[in-house]
């Protein structure tokens, strides 16, 4: 328990100081540009209301103002601040062109893409290549004369000659107008994804020069954030950081006992009495585990199911749909789970019945509670070991 308070308490400390280093940035910022002087005020104003935006929240107005006046960024908000609408506004904007979103994962690719189209926004993926392969390069087409955003896994963004080859094109007309990398601190699970590493960020820069870059992650330490600006060759770009602590999430570590009792510990003394019908993720290290701790929920009448890479890519896109639209209340799931989905039925509690990859996936993962505001409960299991 020391240990874990004394690690949160220094990524903390680690945020506010680095915080304190990039305000000069940002006063740079505010002094050049104002409501009254920007230039993209009216195109910004009227995207916003598009999103159904009353207002921006803390450093929104100044990373989208930024990103249309075409610097490199990184942004470093929580789960929740609003990161997404920093490139997406921007790239809804009557002056833009092609906006490419990376991501690694296909679930938030999907989430993204169906809010963006209720929003009447032009949105394509790729993965609608393999369904109509002549929509798909239509719509990329649209670009040349509108606004459009374009959704790619990086392996597909390394990959495809054709869809490259089109790139080229909108970049040669001016129209290719920023690349957003969300997620950015899976640039690190290179041993995985082999277009994670070096090369991705290679491939961007050398073959569309000049082509501005958003780099996006909820959380990441000084060595993470210079691993991602040293893959993504960002150099003379600006900072947007917010702190990743959240007043409205409690935080509470309880000692594990063995996994059997562990799992009637999770029910009997959080789940049903403080969050029966919630709607939550448990995050286990193992897929073996997310089916086991799945099936005794389901004996104990709790509405859960499980999600992890065993399953097939309709298995996955089923299993979320169902959790996004309410079917069922509680996923549990291994550590990919979960990111840049925004549910409307706000998560009430996330458990960690496992320990995390690190400090950062623990409060990356802890961050998907709460995010609308109202207080979520984060628990830990932890083990004898880990708790004395």
């Amino acid at each position: 328990m020391k240990e874990l308070r004394a690690a949160l308490n220094a990524n903390i400390a680690e945020t506010e100081a680095e915080i304190v280093a990039c305000s000069s940035q940002l006063l740079e910022f505010d002094t050049s540009v104002s409501q009254d002087t920007n230039p993209y005020e009216d195109e910004i104003q009227t995207a916003r209301r598009q999103f159904g935006l009353d207002k921006f929240r803390p450093m929104q107005y100044a990373a989208i103002t930024t990103a249309l006046l075409g610097r490199d960024m990184l942004i470093l908000m929580p789960t929740g601040s609003g990161k997404s609408l920093t490139f997406q506004l921007p790239a809804a904007c009557a002056s833009s062109g092609l906006t490419v979103v990376v991501t690694p994962l296909l679930a938030l690719m999907s989430n993204q893409t169906t809010a963006l189209r209720q929003k009447g926004i032009r949105v394509v993926s790729t993965d609608e290549i393999a369904i109509s392969p002549q929509t798909f390069e239509r719509t990329l087409r649209r670009a040349f004369l509108q606004p459009v955003i374009l959704y790619s896994t990086p392996e597909k963004l390394v990959g495809h000659d054709r869809m490259n080859h089109l790139l080229d094109k909108l970049h040669a007309k001016g129209r290719l107008t920023r690349f957003a990398v969300d997620e950015a601190h899976c640039l690190q699970w290179g041993d995985w994804r082999p277009a994670l590493d070096a090369r991705f960020g290679e491939h961007i820069r050398r073959r569309f020069p000049g082509v501005p870059l958003t780099a996006l992650t909820a959380t990441a330490n000084s060595a993470q954030i210079a691993d991602i600006e040293r893959t993504l060759q960002l150099h003379k770009h600006l900072t947007f950081r917010l702190p990743s602590n959240r007043a409205n999430l409690a935080y509470r570590v309880v000692s594990k006992p063995k996994k059997a009792d562990a799992m009637q510990q999770l029910c009997d003394e959080f789940i049903l009495p403080l969050h029966n019908g919630h709607t939550g993720i448990i995050y286990c290290a193992y897929k073996h585990t997310t089916t086991e701790v799945t099936a005794y929920l389901v004996r104990r009448g709790i509405s859960a199911r499980h999600f992890n890479g065993d399953l097939s890519s309709n298995e996955r896109t089923d299993t979320l749909e169902a959790w996004m639209s309410g079917k069922f209340k509680v996923v549990v799931a291994t550590n990919a789970f979960g990111m840049g989905i925004d549910k409307r039925d706000a998560v009430r509690f996330v458990v960690h019945f496992e320990l995390p990859r690190d400090m950062t996936g623990y409060i990356q993962e802890t961050g998907r509670a709460g995010r609308d505001g109202l207080p979520a409960d984060c628990l830990f299991s932890a083990s004898y070991t880990l708790s004395h």
